[in-house]
């Protein structure tokens, strides 16, 4: 690999033990809330209170504007939308993708 300069830095070999596909997921995406925090909250809490599972949550802040997503299994996918998309804080911030997967590789 050539750096900036034209200097050339050695690769790293990093083991690979295995890659693992998981089943079909949706994708919740949640983004610019004017309250990022309560928001992601607010989705996580229902979520949980339906005891819907999310394998997959991250969130990031930067500035004034906010992401946060997560996974729930594909057969959840239409309860967590609708669930969602009525509750009054988090309509018009909510998409929802169906189809996605995770790749773990370790």
């Amino acid at each position: 690999m050539q750096r900036a300069g034209g200097r050339s830095r050695k690769m790293e070999k990093i083991r690979i033990e295995g890659i693992k596909l998981s089943d079909e997921l949706a994708l919740v995406n949640l983004a610019n809330h004017p309250r990022p925090q309560h928001a992601l909250s607010r989705g996580c809490g229902i979520m949980a209170s339906n005891r819907i599972n999310m394998p997959f949550v991250s969130a990031a802040c930067r500035g004034v504007r906010s992401q946060a997503s997560w996974c729930v299994e594909m057969g959840a996918h239409a309860l967590a939308k609708a669930l969602l998309d009525r509750d009054p804080d988090l309509k018009g911030y909510v998409d929802v993708v169906p189809s996605v997967g995770l790749l773990s590789v370790f």
